[in-house]
């Protein structure tokens, strides 16, 4: 409290009256403090000084005592303190704390009991007032809009501390990396609420370049996509653990052609490079960025990008900030931990608070709080502050980003959206051809085309779906690819639960043929056409060896007549097990090496490939197979 009142004295409260003056024109005004002590007799020599000190200059700093200074013993200490206080006589003596809308206890002493009801009514009073948040804009001073440089590090407020100073966040010298924790509902989307639109507020998109990636099934960063917030170059909404390896691949490789231009420079890092020519830091946010370490099958990748950015990103440019609601049940190595050097905490467990800060110190804060820590967490450099609410609604904030970046005529930055809970819309033109399928687009930071080739006669396609809803959608858009090619559709169904849908499905030109398999395979197809069969699992006439090896022949010379054959099964797990189908199986696995799996059972990904597919974790997913190379690609199908 002594401290308190020094830095008042000496850096805020000079020139003024007192707090109640300099409170009238300031924008961080000071609180009102309450210290309330009853037993005088306890305290030490140090301990009287310091409260001679503030009972004597407290006031004009904001500092109210209230001291029981009733002794049991002679005490000249105790005295001496009566010089610097006055007196609670009668309840007019109150007066002056009217406004603190307190209720006068009319004793004829002064108990400890009473004091510690009063103090608990003033706490009371101050923690309902506390409830009124400060907001991000007190933090941004409009002169400074865009004006900061990059090129030595980055650093922009995030808070207060006691004392009313700025808290900043800081990365590019010794703090490259950071770690956010709290738990649900404690302000953590918040937080990243302010440190996004700060970095934006005082850094130009030249300067700072933003990925941010969000693991929640919300749309917390989506916001930014509507203006797009022009320092994004990729704004991902509930992403998959693939898509979040492809980005963290790119990002290795990005950082490497970084390397390579410094060294065309002789420049060891990005402060020396900016000498020759600009270029941007890059910011990465994942937030539950553990969801990456919850398929074991990726984590060890996970893992060595990680460790590859951390150790080398200060010297690139590329820093990471790393949020959770937990640390709990993560499998995190150690070592990757032990390179962030950043660690801000909000409310949370005493369990996770040990995690990140070495102590239990988080647990007892309540929102707007956090603790900011750029030492690994080691309790001496710990700095507790308090965090603004950011607005609700920040259009206003992106239109005038958007209205400077176009003023200033920048240079335009190659942008990504991806959402994870949105279906991909097809596009007015489809890359189709004659032997070409164009499906949607590869679940990865790229986003490319997903292109299916049929180049000879072992690559023609399977489609494993149990999903009748899903098998439809695939249908519309295999039809709307075949009319972008011109080509002839014949179509041979045995699903008996179709029969409700082929209204529906004649509206994209696929209308069943007449007649048996045997019967079309026997008579010549016209060039330039596909064969399209549902269900495998119910067409008996391919469950003997006459309908499998008439389908053969016509495979077998399909391609060289623009021709090739797209086969639906509900359950390949069965006709996998069924002793009875050897010929089947042997035409499925020589001429069936392309194969798509959408919306279908663990165990139907498994007879797919003998290789381990990742599961679909997102229903809007599929994966494309290619067993002669023995490879897999999860993409998004276009939805009409």
């Amino acid at each position: 409290m002594y401290e308190y009142l020094k830095v008042n004295l000496q850096e805020k409260l000079a020139g003024f009256r007192d707090f109640a003056h300099y409170n009238e024109t300031a924008k961080d005004p000071l609180p009102l403090k309450a210290l309330f002590l009853s037993g005088v007799d306890a305290l030490s020599k140090d301990a009287l000084y310091y409260l001679e000190k503030i009972m004597r200059f407290g006031s004009k700093n904001g500092v109210l005592s209230f001291v029981n200074l009733e002794s049991e013993k002679n005490n000249q200490s105790a005295e001496d303190l009566k010089k610097h206080a006055e007196f609670f006589k009668d309840t007019t003596s109150f007066e002056r704390l009217k406004y603190l809308s307190v209720e006068v206890i009319n004793d004829h002493g002064i108990q400890p009991q009473h004091m510690q009801d009063f103090a608990d009514r003033i706490k009371a009073y101050y923690r309902q007032k506390k409830e009124v948040k400060r907001e991000l804009k007190d933090l941004q001073k409009d002169k400074e809009f865009w004006t900061k440089s990059s090129q030595y590090e980055v650093v922009v407020p995030v808070g207060w501390d006691i004392n009313h100073k700025e808290v900043c966040f800081e990365i590019g010298n010794e703090q490259n990396h950071t770690l956010i924790c709290d738990h649900s509902g404690s302000g953590k989307s918040n937080f990243l609420h302010v440190l996004i639109q700060n970095l934006a507020f005082y850094y130009a998109p030249n300067e700072v370049q933003l990925f941010l990636l969000d693991y929640k099934e919300g749309v917390e960063f989506n916001a930014y996509t509507d203006p797009i917030l022009e320092h994004a170059r990729l704004v991902s909404v509930a992403s998959s653990v693939g898509y979040g390896m492809s980005f963290l691949s790119w990002l290795c490789k990005e950082m490497q052609k970084r390397a390579d231009r410094f060294k065309q420079f002789n420049v060891k890092d990005l402060s020396d490079y900016r000498k020759h020519e600009k270029m941007p830091r890059l910011i990465v946010v994942i937030d539950e960025f553990q969801v990456l370490f919850s398929d074991n099958k990726s984590t060890k990748a996970v893992e060595g990008h990680l460790n590859t950015l951390l150790k080398k990103g200060r010297s690139y440019g590329v820093h990471l900030i790393l949020a959770t609601q937990t640390m709990r049940g993560t499998d995190i190595n150690r070592s990757i931990m032990a390179q962030i050097a950043n660690c801000i905490a909000l409310p949370m467990d005493a369990d996770d608070s040990a995690k990140i800060l070495d102590d239990d110190v988080a647990c007892e804060l309540v929102r707007p709080e956090g603790i900011f820590n750029n030492n690994g967490g080691h309790q001496k450099y710990h700095t507790k502050m308090s965090i603004p609410k950011a607005p609700d609604d920040f259009k206003s904030f992106l239109t005038k980003i958007h209205a400077e970046f176009n003023q200033r005529n920048l240079a335009s930055i190659d942008r990504k959206i991806y959402n994870g809970e949105t279906p991909l819309k097809m596009p007015n033109t489809l890359k189709a051809n004659e032997m070409r399928l164009h499906l949607g687009k590869k679940v990865d930071y790229e986003q490319k085309d997903l292109i299916v080739e049929f180049e000879n006669n072992e690559s023609h396609l399977l489609v494993v779906s149990q999903d009748l809803n899903a098998r439809i959608a695939l249908m519309k858009l295999f039809a709307q690819n075949f009319k972008t090619a011109n080509k002839e559709l014949l179509f041979y169904n045995v699903e008996k639960r179709l029969v409700r849908e082929l209204d529906e499905l004649k509206k994209h030109h696929i209308t069943p043929m007449q007649g048996s398999l045997g019967s079309v395979l026997d008579t010549a197809m016209n060039p330039n056409s596909v064969l399209i069969i549902d269900n495998l699992n119910e067409a008996k006439e391919l469950h003997d060896k006459i309908g499998v090896e008439k389908l053969r022949s016509f495979l077998e010379k399909a391609t060289d007549n623009e021709q090739y054959c797209i086969i639906f099964a509900h359950n390949l797990k069965q006709i996998q097990a069924n002793y009875d189908s050897v010929k089947l199986k042997e035409l499925l696995n020589n001429h069936f090496k392309q194969r798509l799996a959408f919306k279908c059972s663990r165990e139907n990904l498994g007879a797919i490939t003998k290789n381990d597919l990742p599961s679909l974790t997102n229903k809007l997913n599929a994966l494309f197979v290619e067993l002669s190379k023995d490879s897999y690609t999860e993409f998004r199908p276009f939805s009409l």
